[in-house]
This record gives structure tokens, C-alpha cells and sequence, in this order.
């Protein structure tokens, strides 16, 4: 059985999922915006997981470089509770979904990308101050999840990256402070 803050995360997300689609249906927008065509899959993938390294590479070097970055991986770490690989791919794969389903899929097609990505950030450190450098980490990640939705037209590459940045993260956080 799965850990009770994987599942009741995981259900979070899946609500946050239904509410983007609902948005997209009471406002009638396009549901292209989840999926690209099929013979874009491959090169909508490769946009993703491009923008997802350099998310990685980015906080890796703020780690490295700002003592701050440091204080925030292990106070981040700290909140969590411990979760094993499954745990944290379930947690990584539904926050990207269900993330981008609403911010990218739902509010960006509703809002445009400069607000879809300001309340994506604030949002990731709205609750404590501890947490500020994670929010304009966020809001950066969110800047390229909302241009990689603009130019492929669908949210697939920033879901790709979102998960990418979160499992990665999780793991190395799971891995080295707990």
C-alpha cells in the first residue's frame, strides 16, 4: 500500500486534473492543449526533457552557489516525509500532470502565460517564507513550462519537464538529506 501523503497528494493533484478540464470546458477552450498530434509526440518529448535539464542544471549550480539554495534543499527535504522510488515517481508524475493540466492547459489558455506563471510561483511559497527562493525557482520553471506550452501549442513538454524536475529533485533530496 502507498504512503497515506503520496495518496492524499496524488488525489490532490487528480482533483486540481478535473478542475483544469472543467475550466477548459466551461470556457471552451481547445483540449488540443493537452495532447499534441501524434507525429509531434516525439519532438514535443525532446522540447520537454531539454527544458528539464536545464531547470536541473540551473538549481544544481544555485546549490552550489548560494548558500540559501543549500539552506532550501535541506529544509524542503525536512518537510517531506520519507518516501521510497515508487513514492516518489507516483508524487513527480501526478504534480506534473495535474500541475500543468490547470496552470499551462487551463489557465494560461484562459489568463495568458505571464499570469498562469506568476500565481504557478507564488503559489510554490506563498505559505512560508522559508520557502521564497523555492517560489522564483518556481516562477522561473513555470517561464519555461508556459514557453514550451507556447511553442509547441500543447502542454506534453512542460508536463515532461515538470516531472522531470520533480522526480529528479525528490529523489536526490529522498537520497541526500534524509
Amino acid at each position: 500500500m502507498g504512503s497515506p501523503f503520496v495518496i492524499g497528494a496524488a488525489a490532490f493533484y487528480l482533483a486540481l486534473s478535473a478542475l483544469g478540464m472543467a475550466w477548459l470546458s466551461y470556457g471552451g477552450y481547445d483540449y488540443g492543449v493537452l495532447l499534441p498530434p501524434s507525429d509531434n509526440i516525439l519532438p514535443h518529448s525532446m522540447v520537454g526533457i531539454l527544458a528539464g535539464a536545464l531547470l536541473l542544471i540551473a538549481w544544481r549550480l544555485a546549490e552550489k552557489y548560494l548558500p540559501a539554495a543549500q539552506r532550501l534543499s535541506q529544509e524542503l527535504a525536512e518537510a517531506l516525509p520519507t518516501i521510497g522510488s515508487a513514492g516518489v515517481a507516483a508524487l513527480a508524475a501526478t504534480s506534473a500532470v495535474g500541475e500543468e493540466i490547470f496552470f499551462r492547459g487551463a489557465m494560461q489558455s484562459a489568463l495568458g502565460p505571464i499570469v498562469s506563471t506568476i500565481i504557478f510561483g507564488v503559489l510554490h511559497g506563498l505559505f512560508d517564507r522559508r520557502f521564497i527562493l523555492w517560489m522564483v525557482f518556481a516562477t522561473l520553471a513555470g517561464a519555461i513550462f508556459a514557453a514550451a506550452t507556447q511553442i509547441t501549442g500543447n502542454i506534453l513538454a512542460a508536463t515532461i519537464a515538470h516531472a522531470l524536475v520533480n522526480g529528479v529533485n525528490l529523489r536526490r533530496l529522498m537520497r541526500e538529506f534524509c
